[in-house]
């Protein structure tokens, strides 16, 4: 939807970038890329059996028990071949945290993004979310969040790593409080499995904001880490 909002402005989908920095204040460091130039909409199946058309509902639904199974596109849309080349050329491709069936799986359903996404030679990483929303996902581990990707990815093994927020660190107090607001959207901790199949790392990536009380991931911790990571 927001990159729909800036072709709409800007009169080309694929030449966002400027009009991004403008609207966001954002310091962009590298390119956007949408990974298609075709619009579509983001369409959801919950686990009631309801459908919906349209990605904010997937924001709308955050707080409920009726998490999502399945997510579609319609009308189906081709990928735009800079993505392709982009995965193709990559040397380490990094899912970030973000709503799972709002913000990142939705990159995949265009045709030829899941297959180029496998095909790729480059390190293929996993950051998971502090906390998962009441929709997003039943097992709240990596675990869980893998068995999802392995399924709009199409193969058993999709990551070569997986990144978890350590929260042991922060405040004690402060942590609690969030976590209380938190349990009042019915949003819970993702819980790290020990021994699990892909190689997990907990580091310490996490702050609170303590205006809003959410926790987050910082950049100056994300950036240390990614300079000293190993495979």
């Amino acid at each position: 939807m927001f990159f729909q909002f800036l072709s709409e402005k800007e009169g080309n989908l694929d030449e966002v970038d400027e009009l991004f920095v403008k609207l966001t204040g954002a310091e962009l460091k590298g390119q956007i890329i949408p990974v298609s130039v075709e619009l579509s909409n983001v369409c959801l199946k919950t686990i009631s059996g309801k459908e919906y058309i349209g990605e904010n509902y997937v924001d709308d639904l955050r707080m409920s028990d009726d998490k999502i199974v399945e997510i579609w596109l319609e009308p189906e849309v081709q990928s735009n071949k800079k993505a392709i080349e982009a995965l193709n050329r990559s040397e380490v491709i990094i899912l970030c945290p973000g709503t799972t069936y709002g913000s990142i799986l939705p990159n995949f359903l265009p045709k030829g993004m899941a297959e180029s996404y496998r095909t790729s030679k480059a390190k293929k990483i996993l950051m998971t979310n502090i906390l998962a929303t009441a929709n997003e996902i039943e097992d709240v581990t990596q675990r869980g969040y893998v068995e999802i990707f392995k399924k709009y990815l199409k193969t058993d093994s999709p990551f070569d790593l997986i990144l978890m927020a350590d929260v042991a660190s922060l405040d004690k107090d402060l942590f609690n409080k969030a976590l209380s607001y938190y349990k009042l959207e019915h949003a819970n901790l993702v819980e790290k499995i020990e021994n699990y199949s892909i190689k997990t790392v907990m580091a310490d990536v996490a702050i609170i904001e303590e205006k809003n009380m959410r926790l987050r991931h910082s950049e100056e911790k994300l950036g240390r880490l990614f300079r000293t990571l190993e495979f």
